[in-house]
């Protein structure tokens, strides 16, 4: 996320230094990441914690495009990707008021952090996505926070979602079966695409481990 910017790092004092570093950060991250990609940081120690490791950074995505080419499977994106439209609603300047605010926010959640995490991995696990998904966006308390992150759902999924429609109908009415990824996020919701495909007359079961509905 973004090399540091000195003086963003100088403006937030040795206290707030010192307790990045009581958080997990390492030496080496604090020299190579943005203060968004520190507050990553951060979140990420309390989210995998007891492990002690940080989350893999790979892209779900770009995981599953790279298994499919080494199949010989076609891969056809469902929207134009606009990095930079996207990329400045989700991380804006990553050394800027924001980020400072939001490692601040990071380090003063970090301890509430641990229990919370551990929740959402279990229910996570026992199949509760939707209450997984809530409590993320309820974690957020501060009202500028909300809306930023109610102009990101529009942004992310809800408008994202209406896109994709014609391209997954055209992929479902075609023969043979029809393999579409998206986050989990995009599933739920009156604005989901389960929601809407069952509003345009499709079947959407859902799928138990491996087995494949009838």
């Amino acid at each position: 996320m973004a090399m540091p910017d000195p003086a963003a790092l100088a403006a937030l004092g040795p206290g707030t230094l010192a307790a990045v570093r009581d958080a997990g950060v390492s030496p080496d991250a604090m020299q190579r990441l943005s203060l968004l990609g520190l507050a990553a940081q951060v979140r990420g120690r309390a989210l995998m914690s007891p492990v002690g490791l940080l989350p893999r950074s790979d892209v779900a995505d770009v995981s599953l495009i790279g298994f499919a080419r080494n199949a010989d499977i076609p891969v056809q994106g469902l929207e134009p990707w606009d990095p930079v439209r996207l990329g400045y609603l989700l991380y804006p300047p990553p050394n800027g008021p924001y980020a400072a605010a939001d490692l601040g926010r990071a380090l003063r959640q970090a301890s509430a952090m641990v229990p919370f995490f551990a929740w959402m991995r279990a229910r996570y696990a026992a199949g509760h996505v939707a209450q997984v998904v809530a409590g993320l966006t309820g974690w957020q308390a501060a009202p500028e926070d909300l809306q930023r992150a109610d102009a990101q759902r529009v942004e992310m999924f809800t408008n994202r979602n209406r896109a994709w429609m014609p391209a997954l109908e055209a992929g479902l009415a075609g023969d043979g079966p029809l393999f579409a990824g998206c986050g989990a996020g995009h599933l739920l919701g009156r604005d989901g695409i389960v929601a809407l495909l069952r509003g345009r007359g499709w079947d959407v079961l859902p799928c138990v481990g491996d087995q494949i509905p009838a």
